[in-house]
Order: C-alpha cells, then sequence, then structure tokens
C-alpha cells in the first residue's frame, strides 16, 4: 500500500511539472456574431477570441482584424467595423497563425428626412413654362445622402404634372389646369416629402351666351354654350371657373348648371350667367309657349278591382308629336255612379258588383276605360249558432257570418253545406240540419268562391225520458208480497212526453236493503229477487242520460218479504209423533 501511495504522488507531481512549461498554442480563433448587417456610415463591435488545443480560450492572445474589401466595410484593431459603401465583405480574425472569418452586409444608408426646395406654395398660370423643384435626402445627422433614387407624383394629373430629373433629385412641375395637387417626393425606405401647387387662372374678360335667344314648349329642353375669354381675349376652358346658371322666372323655365334650359310653362323668361370673383355676366330671354293635347290615355285599361277597395287611375297626356304633357288639369268622371265613384284626384271606389265607365277629360280631349268591379274574396266563414245541442228528431237552422279579407262582414255568397255524419244528422243547402241520431256531428260551411270554411260542432242527445211506466202498477200503500227466495217480476218501460216508449235507454235500479231483497233490470224486465229476511223494502228507478244526469221523475214502490206458508214439518232422527195442527203463520 505504502509503495503505490508514494507512486501516484510522483505521477501527479510529474504532470503538474508538465502544465508549467509556458503559454499554450492558439488552435483556433472564433468571431462573434457570426454575421453583422450595418447601414452605409453605420457601425458595430465584434469580438475575436483565440482557443488552445483542448478548447479552452486564452484570454490575453491578441487577435488581429482585417477587411477583405475596405472599399464596402472597414475594420480597427479592436474589431471596430464601419460601413463605408453598399454591398458585402468578410472581416477575418488571426492569432498565431489560426484565422476566422464572418460575413458583413452593408446596407444604404436610412433617409431620415427629405427636404424641398423651394418649400413655399408654388402659384402658377396655364400656360406658363414648368417649374422646377429639388428635393435632398438628409441622414439622422442632416447631412445629404447621395447616389439615392427618389419617385415623384403628383395627386392630381389634370391640375399639374411632375417629371424627375435623370437623378431623381429635381423634377418640373407642369401647371394643365385650374385647382390644387400635392407634389410627393418618396425615398426608398418610405420617407416623403411634399408640396402644395396651386393652379390659378387669369382673370375672365367676357362671357356669352348661345344662342341669343330661343323659343321652347313645355318640357322641351335646350343647352345653351358658354364662351369664356380671359383678359387677354383668349377663350378659355370653364373648368375652374366659378360659373353660376339662374333663370328670373322658375316657373317658366328652369336652368341646371351646365346651361341645359327646360320649358315649364307658357311664359318669358330671362337666363343669367355670371362669373366670379370678376362678376362678368350674359343674358339671353327664352320664351316658353303652351302645347296643345291631342290625346289622352287613362291607364290602367279595364282594370278589375274589389268591391269598397279604392282603386287609383292615372292619366297621360300627349301633344301632336307624341311628347307627353304635364302640369294640365284633369277631370275624372264615372258614368255609372251607382256602381262606382271616383274622387277629383283618380281614386275610384266600386260601390256595388258590375263594370263601371270611368272617363278623363283634359283640354277637351277625353279617354274612357271600363272598371270590373268584384267582390272582395271570402276570409273567413263562422257557423252560427256557436256549439248548439238538439235532440234527436229536432231540426235546427244554422247561419253564416262570412267575413271578406278587409274583415267586412258580407253577404250574397254562395255557402255549401255539408255533414260529417250523414246518418247521425243531414244538412240541407240552406244550413238546415235534422237529427236523426245520437253523437256529435260536424256541420261544414264552405264558400263556393274560393274554399274558405267554417264548421261547427253540434252534439245530439237522445229524447229525453219524461216518465217511467212499470206493470204491474204499483200501489202507493199497498206493497207487492214475495216468499223469502222467490222473484217478483216487473215490466219497466222509459216513455218521452207524448208516451212513445224510448229504447236503450238507461234506468238505474236501487233497493232501500239489499240484505231483504234486491232488485236488477234486464232490457225492460225488472226483477225483485226476496232474501230470508222478513221486511218491507223500497224499490226505486230513476232514468239517467248518456252524462249520467237525472232524466224525468224517480219510481218508487214497496216489497214485502214473507215467509213461506208451511205445509209439513220434518224433524230429523226423531221418531215420528203426532204432530199438532200446524200453526197458521201471521199475516
Amino acid at each position: 500500500m505504502r509503495r503505490t501511495v508514494g507512486f501516484s504522488l510522483l505521477a501527479a507531481l510529474a504532470a503538474l511539472s508538465a502544465c508549467d512549461t509556458g503559454p499554450a498554442d492558439t488552435c483556433s480563433v472564433q468571431v462573434t456574431p457570426r454575421t453583422v448587417t450595418i447601414p452605409v456610415n453605420g457601425s458595430t463591435a465584434v469580438r475575436g477570441q483565440a482557443f488552445d488545443c483542448s478548447g479552452n480560450s486564452i484570454g490575453d492572445r491578441r487577435v488581429n482584424f482585417a477587411s477583405d474589401q475596405p472599399t464596402i466595410a472597414t475594420v480597427s484593431a479592436e474589431g471596430l467595423i464601419v460601413g463605408i459603401a453598399v454591398g458585402q465583405t468578410q472581416i477575418r480574425a488571426t492569432s498565431q497563425g489560426q484565422s476566422d472569418a464572418i460575413q458583413v452586409t452593408v446596407t444604404p444608408e436610412p433617409i431620415d428626412r427629405i427636404e424641398i426646395t423651394p418649400n413655399a406654395p408654388v402659384l402658377l398660370r396655364p400656360g406658363n413654362p414648368a417649374f422646377t423643384v429639388r428635393a435632398t435626402p438628409l441622414n439622422t445627422q442632416s447631412l445629404p445622402i447621395v447616389g439615392r433614387q427618389l419617385t415623384w407624383q403628383s395627386s392630381n394629373n389634370s391640375v399639374a404634372t411632375v417629371t424627375p430629373a435623370g437623378d431623381t433629385r429635381s423634377a418640373q412641375i407642369q401647371p394643365l389646369a385650374v385647382g390644387n395637387t400635392t407634389i410627393t417626393v418618396s425615398g426608398d425606405n418610405g420617407r416623403q416629402a411634399t408640396v402644395q401647387v396651386n393652379v390659378q387662372a387669369r382673370p375672365l374678360g367676357s362671357v356669352r351666351i348661345d344662342p341669343r335667344s330661343a323659343t321652347l314648349t313645355e318640357t322641351q329642353r335646350r343647352q345653351f354654350t358658354l364662351t369664356l375669354r380671359d383678359s387677354a381675349n383668349t377663350i378659355v376652358s370653364p373648368a375652374g371657373r366659378t360659373v353660376n346658371w339662374s333663370s328670373t322666372n322658375t316657373v317658366v323655365a328652369t336652368v341646371d348648371q351646365s346651361g341645359l334650359v327646360t320649358g315649364a310653362d307658357s311664359g318669358r323668361a330671362q337666363i343669367i350667367v355670371l362669373a366670379t370673383p370678376e362678376n362678368i355676366s350674359d343674358t339671353i330671354t327664352v320664351d316658353v309657349v303652351r302645347r296643345r293635347i291631342v290625346e289622352v290615355r287613362v291607364r290602367p285599361v279595364n282594370p278589375t278591382t274589389r268591391l269598397g277597395v279604392p282603386f287609383t287611375f292615372t292619366a297621360q297626356l300627349f301633344d301632336s308629336v307624341g311628347n307627353t304633357i304635364t302640369n294640365r288639369v284633369i277631370t275624372w268622371r264615372s258614368l255609372n255612379t251607382n256602381l262606382a265613384t271616383i274622387t277629383p284626384g283618380g281614386v275610384a271606389t266600386g260601390v256595388s258588383l258590375g263594370v263601371a265607365r270611368i272617363v278623363a277629360t283634359s283640354e277637351g280631349v277625353a279617354d274612357t276605360t271600363n272598371m270590373n268591379i268584384t267582390p272582395v274574396p271570402v276570409a273567413s266563414v263562422e257557423v252560427t249558432p256557436r256549439s248548439p245541442n238538439v235532440l234527436v228528431g229536432q231540426t235546427l237552422q244554422l247561419g253564416t257570418i262570412v267575413r271578406d279579407s278587409l274583415d267586412r262582414e258580407v253577404t250574397g255568397r254562395e255557402i255549401i253545406w255539408t255533414s260529417s255524419d250523414p246518418v247521425r244528422m243531414t244538412v240541407s243547402s240552406t244550413g238546415l240540419v235534422r237529427a236523426i241520431g245520437d253523437g256529435t256531428v260536424t256541420i261544414t260551411a264552405t264558400a263556393r268562391e274560393n274554399g274558405r270554411s267554417g264548421n261547427q260542432s253540434i252534439l245530439i242527445l237522445p229524447v229525453p225520458i219524461a216518465r217511467l211506466r212499470v206493470l204491474p202498477v204499483p200501489q202507493d200503500t199497498i206493497p207487492f208480497p214475495v216468499d223469502t227466495g222467490k222473484t217478483l217480476t216487473f215490466q219497466v218501460d222509459p216513455l218521452d212526453s207524448a208516451g212513445t216508449v224510448l229504447n236503450g235507454r238507461t234506468i238505474r235500479v236501487s233497493s232501500s236493503n239489499p240484505n231483504v231483497a234486491t232488485a236488477e233490470l234486464s232490457g225492460n224486465t225488472l226483477t225483485v229477487r226476496a232474501r230470508t229476511v222478513t221486511e218491507t223494502v223500497t224499490i226505486t228507478l230513476q232514468g239517467v242520460n248518456t252524462v249520467n244526469q237525472n232524466e224525468g221523475p224517480p219510481v218508487q214502490f214497496r216489497v214485502r218479504v214473507r215467509l213461506p206458508p208451511v205445509s209439513t214439518i220434518v224433524l230429523p232422527d226423531a221418531a215420528p209423533t203426532a204432530l199438532s195442527r200446524p200453526r197458521k203463520p201471521a199475516s
């Protein structure tokens, strides 16, 4: 163990001695960051680091820098890179024969702002020579940037155009028409500058309307022309000039701002044009003559309308050349006032069914048309009375309430009557129903013209029981006798008020004491069965209807249960003996 420890210590001392022989050699160099992008005149620093063969950095090892193309970018000994011109180059770092390189891209110097000279509003007149402006792009230090392309644009090329020179730093503005436009110059990075251009015109010297006079008919139009001359007596365009047209009598003639005159009514009007701010004007005379009506056309032709619903007619007036005439008085009348009336405005209303003749007249010329008046269609049919009940054999007259689409109650419409069950109830063409059998039947009333319908459910009740007939007829004071264990039978018939037997009716039967006697009805036969208890009971009969309500007065009679008479007595398990005379049972 001691030998091993001693050997290990010696080996460690030898290793330490080997590591302390001197500075390590440079095996590699690395520059960070790996890529650099800077603008012209921009700068940034990079760092170079030397590494030994074990990959450890050598902190005090000097690294030298150099640029492959110093005309594009330079680098200082400390690694400060400065952009010189647009392009790409490599920056190399070297130490003890080892090197590394990174890519450097130099972009154009950004434009911070653009100056335009002169930078005051430019006042130009049409016909003047082009006006030159110059633009200078500046960096953030307000120094001019050379070699950059600029673009020019006019916001309104109809007022003035702009044409750049070869180096794009200057441009010529050519005035074309009176108005305003904005000249914009833009750099390649979106920076802009503008100058406002106001193109003014020479003052006017005269205005003239042609022709000098005109005669029009109503609604006829005539385009007048306007000639403007400036102070140099040169004909100029009205574009950009303030020119106002007016009429001294708009009832006779109107004029729009293009000089289009329209006749309105007979008479005379002066047409005036005024140019401002020079306040120069011209005036002509227009005469408007009245056109003669040669044709009246009523529209629509031969319409069909509903009874009582207002309907509007119109009339067109035409002159001899087929032009329409307006603003004339039209008189309306109905030749059949018993069928239709019409207002002065041409609104006709049918008052009864038929065909009425409508006439429109203007200045002695007339036109007519037919107006076919038809009923307003049925909208609803209601059957009356509501929820009626009838007895078998009875009749009932039904009616209807018919309303049209205007919710008006109308009459005279043909109604078709139908029964949902003619076996139980029939209905005539006039709505008279006849009940044949009990139950519920629906009666429907339908308008023939359009199938609108309404219905009514009718409950048919059986003829009520007026009284019950019992045979044999019960006596009020004498009960029917019956021996115990025996039965009595009766015939029970329900009768109506006329004494007719009603079949298929329900009769409720009860006994006042079922322990003494029970009662059961089968068909028309009532069976009373006596039990073993001797006593008098009351049997009650009551007619009831289909809804279990009592019909007619009840019938009651009494039954007396008695012991049967004894003829012999047998004593079981005893020797025969002489018997005394049997006792007569008590009555």
